[in-house]
């Protein structure tokens, strides 16, 4: 558990005001501010408005996800401190996504004849544990919710089990952990290339993506 502090400075007429300090506990993937008892009436109307604004709860299971890729970790992932830097993760995302988007729901990647374009509206990253090179890291993708014209995909990145280096060609992975070292959450938004304006997914993409949402009983699958 990790033990946060949040505070409130307002400042009112003439002065500086500095509430009461709130000490809670929270996972480390949730840094939350709370609201003051006095504020709160006027902030959040009842418990419900609470829940609302909470980040959805990512799975940490790989038994959750339906769709795997290896991606070699480089040496240049590798910052100063001897892990793959935070910010390379969003890489991987990026990978096994349009991975998935190319290979089996026929995106087109060239803008100049694609009639439809994904733009990436949000992206956020949990992180469990490190991972470092030469290690072979696992993604998992699945899909949490697809719209009218966005699509919201959950990912994972799976580290090698310790002492352990990934050998094996399973499909299963058993060289890899069951427990994600960072998980995180990705929303596309796909837009009419000429308009620039949000588009109707098309049907083929739609009933790809939904192979592997979350809602689906099928099995996982694997491209590598």
């Amino acid at each position: 558990m990790l033990i946060t502090m949040a505070t409130r400075i307002l400042k009112l007429p003439g002065r500086w005001f500095i509430p009461q300090v709130k000490y809670f506990q929270s996972q480390p993937k949730h840094l939350q501010i709370l609201p003051r008892s006095s504020l709160s009436t006027t902030a959040c109307k009842n418990s419900k408005d609470v829940e609302k604004s909470k980040t959805t709860e990512l799975p940490w299971q790989r038994s959750s996800y339906k769709y795997f890729l290896p991606i070699q970790t480089r040496w240049s992932d590798n910052d100063q401190y001897g892990h793959v830097n935070n910010v390379i993760y969003y890489s991987y995302f990026d990978s096994i996504i349009n991975h998935y988007l190319i290979h089996f729901c026929g995106l087109n990647t060239n803008v100049q004849t694609s009639k439809i374009v994904g733009y990436m509206v949000d992206t956020r990253c949990t992180f469990r544990e490190p991972i470092s090179f030469p290690e072979i890291a696992l993604a998992g993708l699945a899909i949490s919710h697809i719209g009218r014209s966005s699509v919201q995909y959950s990912v994972a990145i799976f580290a090698e089990k310790k002492n352990q280096h990934a050998k094996s060609h399973d499909v299963n992975y058993p060289d890899h952990n069951e427990t994600a070292c960072a998980i995180g959450q990705c929303t596309h938004v796909f837009v009419d290339t000429s308009t620039n304006r949000p588009i109707k997914l098309p049907d083929m993409m739609r009933e790809a993506l939904e192979k592997i949402s979350l809602n689906n009983g099928t099995n996982p699958t694997s491209k590598l």
